[in-house]
């Protein structure tokens, strides 16, 4: 690992640590996302590799996209032709390197919101990115679409899904995908646990920085950045018992998801609460600071119970643009 990889590492946003079971959560968790874009490979059917020559997963974490990508028949009888790169801010996640050598990949460390290498520059004809909801602000989002650019060839792709960190309920559920935006006060101001869930997720967003409603605002920070969205469309993730009845956009059972899906939040959760919890910024409801652990940890089984009682609903989208 070069002494560049190893700086990146020291500033790495990543929450959870990059242990074992963290790997099998995440990749899980692109199982489920592909099932709720129906999706039976790395990319939509409207995404042509017949011209793809070279392709960068960016903050590839596990690699579990790199790898799906490669696995297409399409590419695996053209591998002699397209190459495939892996980057992240933090390479911990990254197989072993021996593994993604034997595979012909090429994996670097990467601030996604610092410029890329000249050598880099025009240089891809697809970049998939994904997931960025909690790890960057509207700055950063603006310097990385603005590097995506430069490293993308004249009429370039870019994949990107990303998700707003809103919990939403069947009886609250979201907003019309023409509503315009998310009444975020609205999510939080309450007495319920899904409102209490919010104050934990929508506020670690808020009090972080993030973009909150990336899934309405993104298709107009990607025309800003000199893309044309060609592909677009919105997924609703469910979670618990939700997936018994929500389907994927092909009509897909979500079913097999109910138990993961749960899990993968008791998991996420906490470590957002604790997180500002230490910076004495967790509040429930907004305006009220809690002080005490036993107060976090009795919100936090409360917010688990409900959720396992009711389930509840996140909204992603995944957007297809053309460097213009």
């Amino acid at each position: 690992m070069t002494s560049d990889a190893r700086d990146l590492q020291t500033t790495s946003r990543y929450i959870i640590p990059a242990i074992s079971s963290e790997k099998e959560r995440l990749a899980k968790q692109y199982a489920m996302k592909k099932a709720i874009y129906g999706w039976s490979s790395a990319v939509p059917t409207t995404i042509d590799l017949s011209k793809v020559e070279n392709v960068l997963d960016i903050a590839a974490g596990t690699c579990i996209w790199t790898l799906d990508f490669a696995d297409m028949p399409q590419v695996k009888s053209n591998r002699d032709k397209i190459n495939i790169y892996a980057c992240d801010i933090n390479t911990d996640f990254f197989p072993d390197s021996r593994f993604m050598d034997d595979m012909g990949i090429t994996t670097f460390g990467q601030d996604v919101t610092a410029p890329f290498a000249e050598e880099y520059h025009g240089k891809f004809d697809l970049i998939h990115a994904s997931f960025l909801v909690i790890c960057l602000t509207e700055e950063g989002w603006l310097s990385a679409l603005a590097n995506f650019a430069k490293i993308l060839k004249p009429g370039g792709i870019v994949l990107m899904d990303e998700s707003d960190p809103i919990f939403f309920t069947e009886e609250q559920p979201p907003w019309p995908i023409d509503a315009g935006g998310h009444v975020i006060d609205k999510c939080m101001d309450g007495t319920s646990w899904v409102h209490k869930a919010n104050c934990v997720y929508t506020g670690y967003s808020l009090k972080n920085g993030f973009v909150v409603g990336l899934t309405i605002c993104l298709r107009g920070m990607l025309e800003q950045a000199g893309f044309v969205v060609e592909d677009s469309q919105r997924g609703l993730a469910a979670v618990g018992k939700v997936c018994r009845s929500r389907k994927g956009l092909d009509g897909g059972s979500l079913a097999a998801y109910e138990d993961f899906s749960v899990e993968n939040m008791d998991l996420l959760l906490p470590h957002l609460a604790a997180g500002m919890f230490e910076k004495q910024t967790l509040e429930v409801p907004p305006g009220n600071i809690v002080t005490e652990k036993m107060v976090m940890d009795e919100i936090l089984n409360e917010v688990q119970t409900g959720m396992r009682a009711d389930g509840a609903i996140l909204v992603g989208a995944y957007f297809v643009a053309r460097k213009s």
